[in-house]
């Protein structure tokens, strides 16, 4: 029972981490998780789902080593995927593109409306890729910062293919 409560929440999760343009229609499947191990404090905001944990609703596809949802007063506040790497994939509505994500470390912050992929991040789709460090999207602006934290010796790498092979 408790169970069946947190998955709306991962639902919203799932709603609002796609960067770029998620299908509609995701959002309104259901919800299908596999893991290892489960563990739920309702009374402490938490629960872990552990050991090759792989989520789908839709097109949407989550994977990692673990994911830990923390809750404020019912509402999913903020997510964190583990993995080597944990990844985030989804197909776009726009172009039917995938877009593959990927971290050792994921977090998404509910309230900011923020996807940080931390330490050896990558996003991809279709030709064009851009790795770092560290990539932060924001949902609401759908902006994307990346840098290399506090490494100097790091570079950013983007990869952008010439839209319609036109070489602009």
């Amino acid at each position: 029972m408790q169970c069946r409560n947190l998955l709306p929440a991962l639902g919203l999760l799932v709603s609002y981490a796609g960067p770029l343009s998620a299908l509609e229609d995701d959002r309104k499947q259901p919800i299908h998780i596999k893991a290892d191990h489960v563990e739920i404090d309702k009374r402490n905001g938490y629960s872990v789902y552990s050991g090759g944990v792989d989520i789908n609703q839709g097109s949407l596809r989550i994977q990692g080593d673990s994911v830990t949802l923390y809750y404020e007063k019912g509402q999913l506040d903020k997510a964190v995927i583990n993995g080597t790497p944990a990844r985030f994939q989804q197909q776009r509505d726009k172009d039917g593109q995938q877009v593959v994500s990927q971290a050792n470390t994921m977090e998404y912050h509910a309230r900011r409306a923020r996807l940080f992929l931390l330490d050896e991040a990558r996003v991809t789709q279709g030709a064009n890729s851009f790795a770092g460090a560290r990539i932060e999207y924001d949902i609401q602006k759908s902006t994307v910062i990346a840098n290399n934290s506090d490494s100097s010796s790091g570079r950013i790498n983007a990869i952008l293919a010439p839209a319609n092979g036109s070489g602009q």
